[in-house]
């Protein structure tokens, strides 16, 4: 049986679901002003004549920027106690193989692992598995 939540309830319910994540992870994801602006900042830093640290620097910055988002969705959806850690998710993520450098894609492979398991190919939202 599915509860119907009023507009102030439902609204109620998911501040709860944020205070639970913030409590448990010690961390909110960024709001969707903030990853927009880290995911400009890090393309730029990707598209310069940078050193390997910056571009490194700069993908992880617009990694994290969607693993951001991803966690926002899934405390909306009531599966962040599920949700992979950021350093879980770099293994999981295949969505920048277009965008972030070979080398330093392999670095973060090198460093992370592999594991592109729940992660559609070219997706960066994370679900929980269906088995």
């Amino acid at each position: 049986m599915s509860i119907i939540l009023g507009y102030g309830q439902a609204h109620d319910h998911i501040h709860l679901e944020y205070e639970k994540a913030e409590h448990a992870l010690g961390y909110l994801p960024a709001s969707y002003k903030t990853r927009e602006k880290e995911k400009k900042e890090a393309y730029k830093e990707l598209n310069k004549n940078n050193s390997f640290s910056m571009k490194m620097d700069g993908a992880l910055r617009l990694i994290r920027a969607h693993f951001d988002r991803s966690l926002e969705h899934s405390i909306g959806g009531e599966y962040w106690r599920e949700h992979p850690t950021f350093e879980e998710y770099l293994s999981k993520i295949d969505e920048y193989t277009n965008i972030i450098p070979a080398e330093i894609m392999d670095k973060i492979r090198n460093k992370y692992g592999k594991d592109l398991e729940q992660i559609d190919n070219g997706k960066s939202y994370w679900y929980p598995s269906k088995t």
